[in-house]
């Protein structure tokens, strides 16, 4: 059985291009929780984008 990655076959650069200057991603999360926003966050810097995290 294969295994899939979460996003595989997506790009970072064409959700990039999509969002407006100034998106935010939000979720609502209790702190030390997971926060999926994360995973889509480090995807997007890890192909060269910046991502501000905007703090409390």
């Amino acid at each position: 059985m294969a295994t899939r990655t979460a996003g595989a076959g997506l790009d970072p650069n064409h959700l990039a291009k999509r969002l407006e200057e100034g998106a935010i991603l939000l979720c609502w999360e209790k702190p030390g929780e997971f926060r999926h926003r994360q995973l889509v966050a480090d995807w997007l810097w890890a192909a060269g984008h910046k991502v501000t995290e905007i703090a409390k």
